[in-house]
């Protein structure tokens, strides 16, 4: 019976999973922390079946738990020492500039690729079907909100879903490339408190 209870022990699959499921505890508490201020993108279009707008913040986390597993070696080696301090204050530093870039160019994007209209956001195309043409060949100052207005708010109507979905999955993918970039600040925020305040 003990030797059973110490195979399961050292059972690498039960390791993997114990292992796992900490990171994706912290995962979570990371998320949590961002997601105050770092929203995903609007819906996708509506002729979709929305399952991938469902996984978005799922994934986020997954990618986020991968970081964690990827920084446990940084930080098991660089850790309870104060000479330490200055590598995690300088990944610290980094990740600050690097997120708050990140921000502002996401915020820009959701700005310049999508218009609001009573608190729903509606994305706009870069290639104009036939009507919409003619339409902006009538008023050449239209602007986006004036061809949606004029469309009903469908941006289908508007512009071609192949340019709708390419804006939707880059607006996703600078999403979720960011948000390990906010986790690497949090950790080494984390690591800069717990070096500088060792013994050591």
């Amino acid at each position: 019976m003990p030797e059973a209870t110490v195979r399961r022990k050292n059972d690498p699959f039960r390791q993997i999973d114990l292992w796992w499921n900490r990171l994706a505890v912290f995962a979570t508490i990371v998320m949590g922390t961002i997601s105050d201020f770092w929203l995903p993108p609007p819906p996708e279009l509506a002729t979709d079946n929305q399952e991938f707008d469902v996984i978005m913040k799922p994934f986020a986390k997954f990618v986020i738990t991968m970081l964690l597993g990827l920084m446990v070696l940084p930080m098991v080696r660089w850790c309870c020492k104060r000479e330490h301090a200055r590598k995690w204050l300088k990944v610290a530093a980094v990740s600050l500039v690097a997120g708050i870039v990140a921000f502002f160019y996401y915020q820009h994007l959701l700005g310049a690729w999508t218009v609001k209209n009573e608190g729903k956001r509606y994305y706009i195309g870069t290639e104009l079907k036939e009507e919409s043409k003619r339409f902006m060949d009538r008023h050449k100052e239209a602007q986006p909100r004036d061809l949606l207005f004029n469309a009903e708010w469908e941006p289908l109507n508007v512009w071609t879903e192949r340019s709708l979905r390419r804006r939707h999955l880059l607006l996703s993918g600078v999403y979720v490339l960011c948000a390990p970039i906010f986790a690497i600040g949090i950790l080494a925020t984390a690591q800069l408190v717990y070096c500088a305040t060792s013994k050591e």
